[in-house]
């Protein structure tokens, strides 16, 4: 009885996760899900873990640089699975999209008391998030649906020693995933201290429960760290003052992650609008909202965050929009609770201006995630798991065995044949803004390739799909290495290689 009622009281959240996991399922079916380089580097390590070789890539380098938890769970559900590491993505950001929507969906109705007003922000949620990180196998799904775990928990009244354990596991779990939980750590701290204030041995006792589980599990990390005998893999960190041009791509980046058009960017200033002003105008009695305070402290400490990283920004990684999906989560919560305090207050005046708005900007939403996914369901987006199919054993040892390999994926080659690791390269591409060094350059590093593979010391392996094909047309010295060697393709098309 008590579950049917639970599943009648739950049924909204029922039908958007199982269409939003129904729609993630098809539009990834044809190429799999999403792979950049630094969800290869996790993929690596789960194979090694798997293997029993510990948290190293395929060359044995410790990755000491990536936290581990992404690639203990990708490796604890591959084993238990049974599906391969560059497949099980997919299986997980569908749980994970799930768990996300759900705590969600729950915090949103227990504040606002407002099952329309819970769904829309939903469904929101649904279009921004999901979109541009719930396609790709990296641990912004995993994050993001700890994340909303932690909120869900941090929220719930009469919290005792064991809530705030639980949690505090929780922000160890979602730290050692990426290191960005560390300023959600000192958000639930002070959430904390808010909370109980004047109760100095709560505030004491919980804060120790938040914080132990990571102190704890990161001293084991470092520990694993400093006495693994493998070489470590290192990555150059410059400090530097957050310059005009890092303002400028972190603007561009808010732009396109928050905004599809003019119309949606006025819809959703006006809503910030309303949001403050109703903020500064009820402060005595929106502080005492729980939601509000959570949204409002996670929206700054994860600012600062975003400040630091720019700050000791590795100049090898661009600004993506993933890095403000959990600024969209606490985003929505604030202005949903904000908003609806606000209706409460103007009863119906601003309520058909707020729908009008929120509407226009959730369906520029839908469009935006809708031509989004149909481009990638028809052609992918940059590498994804279809490059990951294994080139046949027989065929690499035929033409590549004990030879050089040059690659435009070699993330995908280094995981289907790990023992060449140390063999293969990336092939080297020439792009539009280039000067005439780097052009002489780009023309000798060809060269070379054409030598070595003339005195059979290597091959090229280049790995296919519809935006490959048309890379493959405009790379005029391929087509060189091409009609200078012998080409042999494989039967579906997925690769090509050049002997």
């Amino acid at each position: 009885m008590k579950l049917f009622q639970s599943i009648q009281k739950n049924i909204p959240f029922l039908l958007i996760a199982i269409t939003a996991s129904a729609l993630l399922s098809y539009y990834t079916g044809k190429y799999g899900v999403s792979i950049c380089v630094d969800c290869v580097n996790y993929m690596e390590a789960a194979n090694s873990i798997k293997n029993g070789l510990g948290y190293s890539n395929c060359a044995g380098e410790l990755m000491n640089h990536f936290p581990p938890f992404y690639s203990i769970l990708l490796a604890a559900a591959s084993f238990i699975s049974g599906i391969d590491v560059t497949d099980i993505g997919i299986v997980l950001n569908i749980c994970c999209l799930c768990v996300f929507l759900y705590f969600s969906y729950r915090v949103l109705l227990y504040w606002t008391q407002h099952r329309a007003i819970s769904i829309v922000s939903t469904l929101w949620l649904l279009t921004t998030p999901m979109m541009f990180v719930f396609n790709a196998n990296q641990t912004e799904p995993f994050f993001l649906a700890v994340l909303s775990g932690i909120v869900y928990t941090l929220l719930k009244p009469n919290k005792n020693f064991k809530s705030h354990l639980f949690i505090g596991i929780l922000l160890a779990a979602m730290t050692l995933t990426r290191y960005a939980g560390v300023c959600f750590i000192a958000g639930a701290v002070l959430y904390i201290f808010i909370e109980n204030w004047g109760n100095f041995k709560k505030i004491s006792l919980f804060t120790l429960c938040a914080i132990t589980p990571f102190l704890l599990s990161f001293l084991v990390w470092k520990w694993y760290t400093s006495h693994s005998n493998a070489n470590i893999t290192s990555r150059a960190i410059l400090f530097h003052f957050v310059s005009s041009q890092h303002w400028h791509e972190l603007w561009l980046t808010i732009k396109s992650f928050f905004f599809n058009n003019t119309i949606s960017f006025y819809c959703l200033l006006l809503l910030l609008f309303f949001a403050s002003i109703s903020s500064f105008k009820y402060f005595k009695e929106l502080r005492k909202n729980r939601l509000i305070i959570s949204s409002f402290l996670g929206l700054m400490f994860y600012f600062l965050f975003l400040m630091v990283s720019i700050s000791w920004v590795d100049f090898a990684i661009p600004f993506d929009n993933r890095l403000l999906a959990p600024a969209s989560f606490f985003l929505t919560l604030f202005l949903s609770t904000t908003l609806f305090f606000s209706l409460t207050k103007y009863n119906t005046i601003l309520y058909p201006l707020f729908i009008l708005l929120g509407g226009v900007y959730l369906l520029g939403n839908f469009k935006k995630a809708h031509i989004f996914w149909e481009k990638y369901r028809n052609e992918g987006e940059g590498y994804n798991s279809s490059f990951f199919e294994p080139i046949p054993e027989e065929v690499f040892t035929r033409f590549c065995e004990n030879k050089i390999i040059y690659t435009n994926n070699p993330g995908a080659v280094k995981l289907s044949f790990p023992n060449s690791c140390a063999m293969i390269h990336p092939l080297p591409f020439q792009y539009i803004e280039i000067n005439h060094q780097n052009n002489i350059n780009y023309t000798k590093e060809w060269a070379a390739i054409m030598e070595n593979i003339k005195k059979r010391d290597a091959s090229v392996i280049y790995l296919l799909n519809k935006k490959q094909n048309e890379l493959l047309n405009s790379e005029s010295m391929l087509h060189k290495v091409m009609s200078d060697t012998a080409v042999h393709k494989s039967q579906f098309l997925n690769y090509m290689i050049c002997y």
